[in-house]
Parts: structure tokens; C-alpha cells; sequence
């Protein structure tokens, strides 16, 4: 039942993301899209693209230099695609055993559930994780969500400025993005279509168990973290 009430509230936070129509730019070249590789009727979701400029061999060799392949605006989200491995691989997203998860989350209410499918389900006043049993017997982050200073790397926790977030993983930092309240970063293990995926190249997934994180901001510092594979078209729903 917790479970289910985490869930639902983050696919309701995520469709809180308005998405701006009234937008203009006069160079419609700069609109762009992209898919899902499970989405089964092909549904491109359409934004601004702020980053690459242009779509050429040189953006795709830029592109696997950072790790950034798409950052396309939706009104006040900023989306993100990416194979950086140092987000999807932190200090939160896997541990080897319980005894590992006990050391790491002292301050935290722990209750596994050995029950298939093998659980772990972590809580404080302020943050709550679901972890499941991989198949390497280790525990992989499923569900996450950070109001807390609990360190998921020096670069990237609550209070800190997202264009030093930004900075810190080599992420092109947009002109203007203290305007954004949300930041959704993606990864390309889910994505199907794209500009880059013409090309035909290879990209090195960093297959996280989550495939989005997603980042409310207040005045360009981040206010919350969730880590989550649920409800992640419902921010770029058309």
C-alpha cells in the first residue's frame, strides 16, 4: 500500500509540470523529439532543443565526449538525455547485501521483505527507497525520493546549485535555467528514436534499475530528488 501511495504521488508530481505553449522561436529548426523503446505506438515527444546546436557527425562526436546527446525544453522542465554513469551509478544505487544498507542508512527505518519479489524498504521523515534483489544477489535502487542532505555524490545533493551540478558532470549548462522548476534527466538505455539514433552509433549504457531522475528545483538549487522508472512519459506527454 506505501508502495503504491510513493508511486501515484510521483506520476501526480510529474504531471504538474506545465508545459508552456505560448512559447515562440523563430527558428523552428531548433524543435526537436524523441521516443521510447517501449512505446509501442511510436509516440514522439516534441520540446525546444537547446542542446546539440545542430545535427551533424561533429554534435554526435561532441555528444559522446560529454555524455549529453539531447536537452529539450518543455515549458519550465528541462529534459535531458544521457549515458553519464557517475548518475545512474552513485553511492545510493546498489548495494551488495543488507549489512551494507545498514551501515549506509543508520539513521533511516529498515524493513526487508523477503517475500518474492525480495525487498528492501527504507524510510525517515524526509526520504523513502524501495530496493529489490538483483540477479547478482545485490540490491538495486528502484524507487528513491531525497528531501534530506543525504550525499548521493559531492556534486549532487539537496541545496546545491544546479549549474554547479551541471558544471561538475560536464552537463552544457542552458542560458537561462534558473527559469526551470523541474529537471528530468534520462537515460539512453529507454530511449528509441532521437536526432543521434540515424546515425547508427554505438552508445555505452550505463544499465541503471532506474531510468529517470528527476529534479525540482526553487531559484536554480535543488529541492528534491526522485530516482523512479514510473511515470516517466507523463512529464513529456503531448
Amino acid at each position: 500500500m506505501a508502495k503504491a501511495i510513493v508511486l501515484l504521488f510521483v506520476v501526480g508530481m510529474l504531471f504538474s509540470c506545465s508545459f508552456n505553449t505560448k512559447r515562440k522561436r523563430e527558428n523552428i529548426e531548433e524543435r526537436d523529439s524523441f521516443s521510447y523503446n517501449w512505446a509501442m505506438d511510436k509516440t514522439f515527444f516534441k520540446g525546444i532543443r537547446l542542446y546539440p546546436l545542430e545535427d551533424t557527425i561533429t554534435s554526435i562526436l561532441e555528444s559522446q565526449k560529454k555524455g549529453v546527446y539531447l536537452e529539450l525544453e518543455r515549458g519550465d522542465t528541462l529534459v535531458i538525455i544521457t549515458n553519464i554513469d557517475r548518475l545512474f551509478n552513485n553511492s545510493i544505487s546498489s548495494f551488495k547485501d543488507k549489512l551494507e544498507i545498514r551501515q549506509f542508512y543508520k539513521s533511516y527505518d529498515i524493513d526487508f521483505d523477503d517475500d518474492l519479489p525480495i525487498s528492501c524498504y527504507i524510510t525517515n521523515r524526509c526520504d523513502s527507497f524501495i530496493y529489490q534483489l538483483g540477479i547478482k544477489k545485490n540490491y538495486l535502487l528502484e524507487y528513491g525520493n531525497i528531501k534530506s542532505n543525504l550525499l548521493v555524490s559531492d556534486s549532487f545533493k539537496i541545496g546545491i546549485d544546479i549549474k554547479t551540478m551541471f558544471s561538475r558532470y560536464g552537463i552544457p549548462i542552458p542560458q537561462k535555467i534558473k527559469r526551470y522548476k523541474y529537471i528530468a534527466i534520462i537515460s539512453t538505455e529507454v530511449i528509441g528514436e532521437a536526432w543521434y539514433t540515424k546515425y547508427n552509433i554505438q552508445i555505452k549504457n550505463n544499465t541503471p534499475s532506474f531510468s529517470l531522475i528527476f529534479i525540482q528545483l526553487s531559484n536554480g538549487t535543488i529541492k528534491e530528488i526522485i530516482f523512479t522508472n514510473i511515470g516517466t512519459d507523463s512529464i513529456i506527454e503531448t
